[in-house]
């Protein structure tokens, strides 16, 4: 404090970033499967409020800010949203291919007479339907 006032403390970045982890720059260190989740939903008051809330891990998240936020979107087109779509087309499949095969087949591959991973090849038409990479 400060003449008693309290004033904010400011972490410098470089403490933020953990020793030794650099990337080149535009690329995709580390990601994980999360959703955006659009939806309407009303307060104590009965007043409708248009949202869209994070899920990611099993956790449901909504910023203070979320509807303003929402409204503020914007679309992204450079080299960075083309690796970030191939990415989670491949983590969409992954997910989708895994729980299919724990319902189906206890954790084994469903495979053709040729042995070829058939639900591999269903999952990847369905993951570039939702997150389509061209």
């Amino acid at each position: 404090m400060l003449n008693g006032s309290r004033s904010p403390v400011r972490i410098p970045a470089s403490q933020l970033r953990p020793e030794g982890v650099v990337g080149e720059p535009f690329t995709v260190g580390h990601s994980g499967l999360g959703f955006m989740v659009p939806l309407q939903w009303f307060d104590e008051n009965g007043d409708a409020h248009n949202d869209v809330f994070f899920v990611a891990g099993g956790v449901v998240y909504k910023s203070k800010d979320s509807e303003e936020w929402a409204a503020d979107l914007g679309q992204v087109k450079t080299k960075l949203a083309d690796e970030v779509k191939r990415r989670f087309t491949k983590q969409f499949k992954d997910l989708i291919k895994e729980v299919v095969l724990e319902i189906t087949q206890g954790g084994r591959p469903i495979t053709s007479d040729s042995d070829v991973d058939v639900f591999d090849s269903a999952a990847c038409e369905v993951a570039d339907e939702v997150a389509p990479t061209g």
